[in-house]
């Protein structure tokens, strides 16, 4: 993640702000199928840090939307989704 968000510092102009939204970490319970999916959501401290050390600041991030939907064990499970924004520093 740290390499990407690097990248993505470099191709902003200061100022420039950039924004991301997924899945708060879950136990692969979101999809039905979990084929092709690559990760199970993002820890936000971890993104958070990583934009920090990838030049951005005015780190902003919230709980965006919650979603309640069935889990293949049965019974229905509340997922969150969060964003995340930050700008450009220099």
């Amino acid at each position: 993640i740290g390499p990407l968000i690097h990248q993505l510092s470099k191709a902003l102009l200061p100022g420039g702000y950039f924004c991301i939204a997924d899945l708060d970490p879950d136990d692969g319970s979101f999809h039905r199928n979990n084929e092709g999916v690559f990760h199970l959501g993002f820890d936000r401290s971890i993104l958070r840090q990583a934009f920090m050390e990838g030049g951005f600041g005015d780190i902003r991030v919230l709980t965006e939307a919650t979603l309640e939907k069935p889990v293949p064990e049965g019974g229905i499970r509340t997922f969150t989704v969060f964003l995340i924004s930050a700008r450009k520093v220099s």
